[in-house]
C-alpha cells in the first residue's frame, strides 16, 4: 500500500473512533439533553457530516488498487 493510502486508512480509523464517540454522546448521555437546542442541532449536523466523511474515505479505500 502506498504511503498516501496508508494515511487515508489512518485518517479513517481516527475519524471512525471520533464519530462513534460523538454518536454515543448524542444517543446515550443525558448530558446531551442538557445542552441548548441550538447546540444539540449543531452536534447532530456535525455527526451527520462526519458519517458522510467516513463513507467517502471508505469509498476511496475500496478504490485503491
Amino acid at each position: 500500500m502506498k504511503e498516501y493510502q496508508q494515511r487515508v486508512v489512518g485518517e479513517l480509523n481516527e475519524l471512525e473512533s471520533k464519530t462513534i464517540a460523538l454518536n454515543r454522546f448524542v444517543s446515550s448521555y443525558s448530558t446531551f439533553l442538557d445542552l441548548e437546542k441550538d447546540e444539540q442541532e449543531r452536534l447532530k449536523i456535525q455527526l451527520d457530516t462526519m458519517w458522510l466523511y467516513v463513507e467517502i474515505l471508505r469509498e476511496r479505500i475500496a478504490a485503491f488498487k
